[in-house]
């Protein structure tokens, strides 16, 4: 069963960067519904993945478990520190930490040593795609957002056009002699209180 249940992990992974490329594709061309459709899907499968991890973790946690020691002396309470059976290793580096969940905990040594042990070619291939993926899509992003800026620049470009030409053609005539400075107002109440 846990073979099944593996394969199945590995299907909904390939499913959801499909759906995810898709995504990206969706948002590039601003297909809104395409988008929300797209992301309930990922949602969905990612549940899915989520609910199926427990299970595997739970299934290594109670696999990583060491069998629980008979007692074979009744006057010695069950858990009492004990001689260790003949054919047990106590120089041996204890079991990977677990954390609350029962999955192994990736920041200790041991923990760490299983992943690295298990790593292929082919993750380290696929981590780099998922990095130019996410790569691209930033990049997408970002070429989209930079247009919007073009577009908003050139329409405040044009109002600013449209008013100066506005102002050109309606606003009336004025000689030069009109127009008073505040600067040279000012001078010139200065100089008549004086």
């Amino acid at each position: 069963m846990a073979a099944f249940e593996w394969m199945e992990l590995q299907t909904l992974t390939s499913d959801i960067e499909v759906a995810r490329s898709r995504l990206a594709a969706a948002r590039a061309d601003r297909d809104h519904r395409r988008m929300r459709a797209l992301e309930h899907e990922i949602a969905a499968a990612e549940r899915r993945r989520a609910r199926l991890l427990s299970v595997l973790t739970d299934d290594l946690a109670d696999a990583g478990q060491p069998p629980q020691p008979l007692n074979p002396n009744p006057d010695t309470p069950a858990g009492a520190d004990a001689d260790p059976p003949p054919d047990v290793n106590t120089d041996a580096p204890p079991a990977a930490d677990h954390d609350a969940a029962g999955a192994p905990d990736l920041a200790s040594p041991e923990g760490g040593n299983i992943v690295w042990e298990q790593l292929t070619p082919g993750d380290l291939e696929r981590a780099e795609q998922e990095l130019a993926r996410r790569r691209e899509e930033m990049l997408a992003r970002h070429a989209a957002e930079l247009k919007s800026l073009d577009d908003d620049r050139d329409r405040i470009t044009n109002l600013e056009q449209a008013i100066a030409e506005f102002m050109r053609n309606f606003s009336p005539a004025s000689s030069a002699g009109e127009i008073v400075q505040l600067g040279d107002e000012r001078e010139m109440r200065a100089l008549g209180r004086g």
